[in-house]
């Protein structure tokens, strides 16, 4: 497996990232089976206070699996987060 993940923050509550990896298995027991598989990944993250966050991320999916056609999937997924620090 492979993997690459870039980050960047342009101001203090507002940042980015994206990412991508690759796979590669195969059956041990069958040599001709072998998969590959490749997702990518971006989304940001907003610090709306001290304690409350927003995020939002989209993913993609492809997997090549010999002799099969390739199949895809995605998702979009966003968050709202709230958190005390207690000290």
């Amino acid at each position: 497996m492979v993997a690459a993940t870039a980050s960047w923050r342009p101001v203090r509550p507002l940042g980015f990232d994206a990412g991508y990896t690759f796979g590669y298995r195969r059956d041990p027991a069958e040599t001709d089976y072998r998969i590959r598989s490749h997702v990518a990944s971006t989304g940001f993250g907003w610090e709306i206070t001290k304690d409350l966050g927003f995020g939002a991320h989209y993913y993609w999916e492809r997997n090549d699996t010999e002799g099969f056609e390739p199949t895809y999937g995605s998702r979009a997924t966003a968050s709202l987060s709230y958190g005390v620090s207690w000290r």
